[in-house]
Order: structure tokens, then C-alpha cells, then sequence
């Protein structure tokens, strides 16, 4: 298990290098915890989707979950 703290507002992905993505927008102090093998972490939403884009098989992956969360 792996854990990230905050220290501003930032855009998060955990994934397993392979089929498993998970994104989370995390404010200040904000707390996650992640069985996945990869953290990473992003200062702005374009980086953190250039990053998904790149990892991911569906190009439309990071724009649905947008859909899906705001």
C-alpha cells in the first residue's frame, strides 16, 4: 500500500503500468492511499492528462472520468 500527502492541489494517478488507471484530484493535506504499484503526481490537469494519455489504451480515458467527476 502506498500513501500520498498533499501540499497543494494536485492531480494524481495510480496505475499498474499496464490496465489499471485511477485518477483523483487531491486538495491541500488531502490523504490517499493506493495498492497500486505507480503515484504520480501533477501541479495541472493538461500534464496529469498527457500522462494518462500516454499510459492508457483509450484515448477518450481521462476526458470520460472528467465527465464522470465534475
Amino acid at each position: 500500500m502506498h500513501t500520498y500527502t498533499a501540499d497543494n492541489k494536485c492531480w494524481v494517478i495510480c496505475h499498474n503500468n499496464d490496465d489499471v488507471i485511477h485518477i483523483s484530484i487531491l486538495e491541500e493535506n488531502d490523504t490517499l492511499e493506493s495498492g497500486q504499484p505507480e503515484i504520480e503526481v501533477f501541479d495541472n490537469e493538461e500534464d496529469c492528462k498527457d500522462k494518462v494519455e500516454e499510459i492508457s489504451t483509450d484515448p477518450e480515458y481521462f476526458d470520460n472520468w472528467k465527465a464522470d467527476n465534475e
